[in-house]
């Protein structure tokens, strides 16, 4: 984790928003899989955030994959399933296959 934040760091001292939101991402990732679902909740809303005010449509659309996951993990199934479905259908307005 002191990686990424050092990265996050370094990405906000130099203004690079996309390398901030995807940073924001990863520590989201981190704490989900710690089970700080809260903080990855807080880091994924930073990250989807700034990938809206820079237009990052595959950023969104993982962003809202990552947002299921975590209501996955949270027993929020219809939250999830709402998530999932924004994700799929911005993925598939993009043509993105992933």
């Amino acid at each position: 984790m002191d990686k990424y934040n050092e990265s996050l760091a370094i990405f906000q001292a130099i203004g690079s928003k996309e390398e901030i939101a995807a940073s924001l991402s990863n520590i989201g990732g981190i704490a989900k899989k710690r089970f700080e679902l809260d903080k990855a909740l807080e880091k994924y809303t930073e990250s989807l955030t700034i990938y809206n005010e820079i237009g990052d449509k595959e950023g969104i659309a993982a962003m809202y994959n990552n947002f299921g996951l975590l209501f996955s993990s949270k027993k929020q199934l219809d939250k999830a399933y709402d998530k999932y479905n924004l994700g799929l259908e911005l993925a598939t307005e993009i043509g993105d296959k992933y």
